[in-house]
């Protein structure tokens, strides 16, 4: 349980270092953590920095794998870019901006690395939300 986690950092943001890892298991138990026991007060107050620590630092870990999945679209789409206008020439087509950019969001590396953003976007927007919850 998120209570019970060790405060030091991983590595790697899905690798265990003494047992934290910032995965969709830790922020299911985190946001379980939520709810306040009346019934055990005491031991909440004590657990709540520590579970706002870890839901802190699995946003941070978030934006970062989000940080590096726009890195890599744009990688992507300097690739692709380069690919797409050699093709054109090689063909003896006129390259356009308008044509390259549109072969550009034709081509699966693009939708895969986009698709990549995308989700990395939304586990930051989970992952700060937890954290807000936890203030």
């Amino acid at each position: 349980m998120a209570r019970d986690l060790i405060l030091d950092e991983p590595e790697e943001p899905r690798q265990k270092k003494s047992g934290v890892t910032y995965d969709d298991e830790t922020y299911r138990d985190l946001r379980a953590g939520i709810k306040i026991n009346r019934m055990k007060l005491d031991e909440e107050v004590i657990a709540q920095p520590n579970a706002f620590f870890h839901a802190s630092e699995g946003a941070t870990l978030a934006s970062a794998r989000r940080d590096k999945a726009k890195y890599d679209l744009e990688v992507a789409i300097a690739e692709l870019d380069k690919d797409v206008r050699d093709s054109m020439i090689a063909d003896g087509e006129k390259v356009t901006e308008t044509q390259v950019k549109a072969q550009i969001t034709r081509e699966h590396d693009y939708h895969r690395a986009h698709q990549k953003l995308l989700d990395a976007d939304l586990a930051v927007g989970k992952w700060q939300a937890l954290q807000h919850a936890y203030r």
